[in-house]
């Protein structure tokens, strides 16, 4: 049996894990574009300094959302970055 003297083959990543960074990616946009939200109503309370337009029982439903929805960050760590915009989204 002759030893194999050929350049070792590079690793090619199964196709899954493109559909999983392509997740990564519109994950990071929705964040984003969330995050942008929550800045422009906080600068339009601050510019305004007032809350006309601004339901706070919306608020209120919003609130209760997220924390149901991030209840798993008491339980589960995945990463820092998805822990810190849990704790920013609440």
């Amino acid at each position: 049996r002759p030893e194999s003297t050929s350049k070792p083959q590079p690793h090619r990543c199964p196709e899954s894990s493109f559909v999983v960074g392509a997740m990564n990616l519109f994950r990071l946009a929705g964040d984003m574009l969330h995050l942008a939200s929550i800045l422009l109503l906080v600068i339009k309370l601050h510019k305004s300094k007032s809350c006309v337009g601004v339901s706070c029982r919306m608020q209120e439903m919003y609130a209760i959302v997220f924390c149901c929805r991030y209840l798993d960050l008491l339980w589960s760590f995945i990463s820092v970055y998805n822990t810190v915009m849990k704790l920013v989204f609440i």
